[in-house]
């Protein structure tokens, strides 16, 4: 059973770009409202809800994902108009990446490292890149603001799996031997922000950046030149008053 458990999770996070470029094409053909990539993040999530209940993991924390999940399906039965699929799939958006990061920190898979989540994270820039270069991508606004999303449908969920994938890929970068693909990734991650420009790959890009660069700063701060550790003061302070 634990073999196949680790064969189906390694190949959902191998497969999930693939799921939300074929959920953004039925989207965009209007083939059906019931999305692969629901069904099979549904199964996931479910699996690992049960996985962590049963390994006693944060059970203050499902706890909570339950009491909200009774609080949202009172709240849908009286006052919403929306279906009750419809509102599950936004409970699942909003609670999905925070389950699946408690669950993989828990679930023990040699297999399952920052190499993949490395891979899966380039996976899903190529499926923005390519297809913008090759002008064949979806734009993420209809009108005034320019944005492109490559192969995928929603801008901001994207960005938002992107953000929560980047604190993996800037700490992997140290232990990335060759200094060409290093740049190569900030490059890609850089580029993509731009081509993609919502706030929320943009804020989230500063913050997980900021955040290394002043860990670095702090960690290496006496071993730096007199003139370098007077500029990481007066820089900021110029750009404040400017």
């Amino acid at each position: 059973m634990k073999k196949f458990l680790d064969k189906f999770v390694l190949f959902f996070l191998l497969l999930s770009p693939v799921l939300d470029v074929l959920t953004s094409f039925q989207i965009n053909n209007n083939l059906g409202s019931i999305y692969i990539s629901h069904i099979v993040r549904g199964l996931l999530f479910l699996f690992s809800i049960l996985y962590l209940i049963k390994n006693k993991t944060n059970i203050k924390t499902i706890i909570f994902l339950f009491i909200y999940f009774i609080i949202s399906g009172i709240d849908i039965i009286i006052f919403k108009k929306n279906t009750m699929f419809t509102e599950l799939v936004n409970i699942l958006n909003i609670f999905y990446l925070p389950v699946l990061i408690l669950f993989f920190k828990k679930y023990d898979n040699e297999k399952i490292n920052d190499n993949l989540i490395y891979l899966v994270f380039i996976l899903y820039i190529s499926f923005i890149v390519i297809p913008v270069l090759c002008n064949t991508g979806n734009k993420s606004y209809d009108q005034n603001k320019i944005g492109y999303m490559g192969l995928f449908n929603a801008g901001n969920e994207i960005s938002s799996l992107l953000v929560g994938l980047l604190p993996i890929i800037v700490s992997n970068l140290k232990n990335i031997k060759s200094i060409i693909i290093r740049i190569v990734t900030v490059l890609l991650i850089i580029t993509t922000a731009i081509m993609v420009a919502t706030k929320i790959l943009f804020i989230g890009i500063i913050i997980v950046f900021g955040y290394y660069l002043i860990k670095y700063i702090i960690k290496n701060f006496k071993k730096m030149h007199t003139a370098l550790k007077v500029s990481i003061f007066v820089l900021p302070i110029i750009l404040i008053t400017t």
